[in-house]
């Protein structure tokens, strides 16, 4: 996503934290190879350049909302992602109450 985006979103959500998934291209692209998710199956654009482009676009385009996000004093956590982090991996590492990892 992109600032242009959040600013639009304030009307109509109240955030109280950002969580952002954070690995770099090799672990995306081993995540992809095993198919970690279970939902990358027959995908022609899962190449590692293309991996490696969609990366370069994510730190273009979605660094700068994170700035965003702490300069409007929205908790931003960051997760690191390894090759077989799963959902309930995520999951555990934050409050339950919302407040950041745990």
């Amino acid at each position: 996503r992109h600032i242009g985006q959040a600013g639009a979103m304030e009307s109509i959500i109240d955030l109280q934290a950002l969580v952002s998934l954070e690995c770099g291209p090799a672990t995306l692209w081993e995540r992809i190879r095993l198919n970690a998710g279970g939902d990358r199956g027959g995908r022609a654009d899962d190449t590692l350049k293309e991996v490696e482009r969609r990366v370069g676009v994510f730190r273009n385009r979605t660094e700068p909302l994170l700035r965003y996000y702490r300069e409007q004093r929205v908790p931003v956590l960051l997760l690191q992602v390894g090759t077989k982090t799963t959902a309930q991996d995520i999951y555990g590492q934050l409050d339950p109450d919302g407040a950041g990892p745990v």
